[in-house]
């Protein structure tokens, strides 16, 4: 350009236009993860609004004794679908992610034929042991309590299979394939075959039916996951003979069961069982509405990291790790936009929100508060830093701190629940999530030398 000559303002403005997106926004990465994260949000965001429709019209339709039985029933399905589907739908995050990005496709074949088949066996084996433990429990008695607790082992095997095959997507990368079943579809079809049932038919549900409707509603979304699936393996992977090394990939999935029991004792599944077992059902059910609303300032960053998972394996086992400190940033700052509007509407108007579910639900306020201080934690920190390790090959480092965290809860919620009730649960929740969290992102920084910030940085070694 000749001197004096002046540069057109439209294409100083689109310099500077680009400028500021490389600057704050970034490259390929960033454009990837924003891709697959606005189609994450807005389907985490339908299946929050879905799945809040469907807990209104559950707990109105049940009403808050029957609602215990219900939640209390499928707190123990949750707890069991850790035996079920033993964390090789997390190991598949893992495997799927760095074959697909090494290029190993043998093994990647080995990996989904042989882990679908210790799903559908373990899963089975866990439903059939459960039906077992509550006929001996209860003496072969047919009361409420026994069959909710039937209808949710029957459940079991599906939930367990479909989140295998849904996790094998994410690998794949493909969002939507992963969550529209699950996260749309499953919870849609609870809503219309409770409503029918009830409104339709006039039919008086209770804690079984509603677990049995729940279990109709996951056949059609294990048939599409699995289609998917297929599909995407047939186009994607090359038609090779598989190779198999199922005991490493046990020996990974086994530390990661660990891993995953601990993290139960920490969450909010386990907490309703503690409210359950100590104070009754039906504070179980009041906690469990406060968890389920808490939740939702998860919800943004989950959807965020759903997208991130895949690329952090394989940037990882591809040795970009520049990349990765990038990706964490972009990630951390998302948290952040997408967990704190959630916070400030939760604990501001928390009480008129849970008196939609009934006017009795209003005294889980002080639950919900405690709560979303954990969550908001938990979103910030614990769920991203607990991926970075046991996707890296630090399962073991991993799983010292979760399973630290995870004593250091049940000793104080067992403690707290006698002294405050419910409240003092939640708060054992909030102290060991803000614990956990912090020595997660220590060792991500140690041990891979990324930091879990907002503000960026670079990697170390970088």
């Amino acid at each position: 350009m000749a001197a004096g000559e002046r540069v057109a303002p439209e294409r100083s403005l689109g310099v500077r236009i680009v400028a500021l997106r490389d600057r704050y926004v970034g490259g390929g990465i960033a454009r990837a993860l924003a891709r697959g994260a606005i189609w994450s949000i807005a389907i985490n965001v339908g299946g929050a609004l879905i799945a809040f429709g469907v807990q209104l019209l559950l707990t109105r339709t049940l009403g808050h004794v029957e609602f215990g039985r219900y939640a209390y029933a499928m707190a123990w399905m949750n707890a069991a679908l850790l035996v079920a589907k033993l964390e090789l739908d997390t190991t598949a995050l893992r495997f799927v992610g760095a074959y697909t990005g090494r290029k190993e496709w043998p093994l990647l074949r080995g990996f989904l034929k042989r882990s679908d088949q210790i799903v559908q066996i373990a899963s089975l084996a866990a439903a059939v042991v459960g039906a077992a433990v509550v006929w001996f429990l209860t003496g072969g008695g047919a009361g409420t309590v026994a069959t909710s607790f039937w209808a949710a082992c029957a459940l079991l095997p599906l939930t367990a299979i479909t989140q295998f095959k849904a996790s094998c997507l994410q690998g794949f990368q493909r969002v939507r394939a992963a969550q529209v079943p699950t996260l749309l579809l499953r919870p849609l079809l609870f809503g219309v075959g409770l409503a029918v049932a009830t409104y339709g038919f006039g039919v008086t549900v209770d804690a079984t039916r509603a677990i049995g409707l729940n279990f109709l509603a996951a056949l059609p979304p294990l048939l599409v996951t699995a289609k998917l699936l297929h599909d995407v393996v047939a186009v994607e992977v090359p038609p090779v003979q598989a190779t198999y090394a199922t005991k490493s990939w046990l020996h990974t999935a086994l530390a990661l069961l660990l891993i995953a029991f601990a993290q139960l004792i920490l969450g909010t599944q386990a907490d309703v069982l503690i409210v359950g077992t100590l104070l009754g059902t039906t504070d179980a059910g009041l906690y469990s509405v406060a968890s389920q609303l808490a939740t939702l300032i998860s919800f943004g960053v989950t959807a965020i990291v759903f997208v991130a998972v895949p690329m952090v394996s394989d940037f990882h086992a591809t040795g970009r790790r520049a990349d990765l400190q990038h990706l964490v940033t972009l990630v951390q700052r998302g948290s952040v936009i997408a967990s704190l509007p959630v916070v400030a509407l939760l604990v501001l108007q928390g009480k008129t929100v849970l008196s939609w579910f009934g006017a009795s639900f209003v005294a889980a306020y002080p639950v919900l508060v405690v709560l979303c201080v954990a969550n908001f934690i938990a979103s910030l920190v614990g769920i991203l830093a607990g991926f970075m390790l046991t996707l890296t090959g630090h399962q073991r480092q991993a799983a010292v701190i979760v399973v630290g965290s995870a004593v250091v809860n049940l000793a104080l919620s067992l403690t707290l629940t006698h002294v405050f009730g419910s409240v003092g649960t939640a708060t054992a929740t909030a102290a060991t999530t803000l614990l956990r969290s912090g020595v997660l992102a220590i060792y991500v920084w140690k041990l891979l030398g990324v930091r879990m910030l907002p503000t960026g940085g670079r990697a170390a070694g970088v």
